[in-house]
């Protein structure tokens, strides 16, 4: 993860929580309406169907970002040639970093970083207790370098990615 001295945040200047009813979502502005509508009336919708848990992370008590994650997979051929021979397992399980954004308020201060090193550090975790070889994401290609100089690798477009999709291994 990387350690960029002009980061602002630090991990311990945040708390976070999974995403409540009771949570005041109305000031949240990551200047991205797709997420913004996400965050505000589907999240704990998605929540409620097991499709994906959101956290959100504060600031001096103010929501200054969110992440939801999910549970995924990789087809074997789109990994390592040591996995492609995983027998009986057809894809590898992996932790899916469906949602991420920050407030524009903290645009460039380095919690993009701090969110993603929180997300690697919840699939080692969950690694050790069941099976996850990889965290998993699909992005714009304007969020690629951010997710690069976080160690993700950019996987070559399948035939029907309209998305960029990049790992990170969890085996280092």
């Amino acid at each position: 993860m990387t350690n960029d001295k002009r980061s602002f945040f630090k991990p311990a200047d945040l708390a976070y929580d999974i995403l409540l009813e009771k949570h005041v979502l109305s000031e949240f502005d990551c200047q991205d309406p797709d997420y913004n509508d996400f965050i505000k009336n589907y999240a704990l919708k998605h929540q409620r169907l097991k499709l994906g848990t959101t956290y959100i992370f504060f600031h001096n008590n103010r929501i200054i970002g969110y992440i939801t994650i999910a549970m995924g997979d990789l087809k074997k051929e789109r990994t390592s040639d040591e996995l492609r021979d995983a027998r009986p397992l057809r894809n590898i399980p992996c932790l899916f970093l469906a949602q991420m954004a920050r407030d524009r308020s903290v645009k460039g201060l380095g919690l993009g970083d701090i969110l993603i090193e929180w997300t690697v550090g919840q699939a080692m975790r969950l690694s050790a207790e069941i099976g996850c070889r990889y965290v998993l994401l699909e992005c714009e290609d304007h969020n690629i370098s951010v997710y690069q100089r976080n160690g993700f690798v950019l996987l070559p477009k399948g035939k029907r990615d309209k998305r960029n999709f990049m790992f990170y291994d969890l085996i280092i």
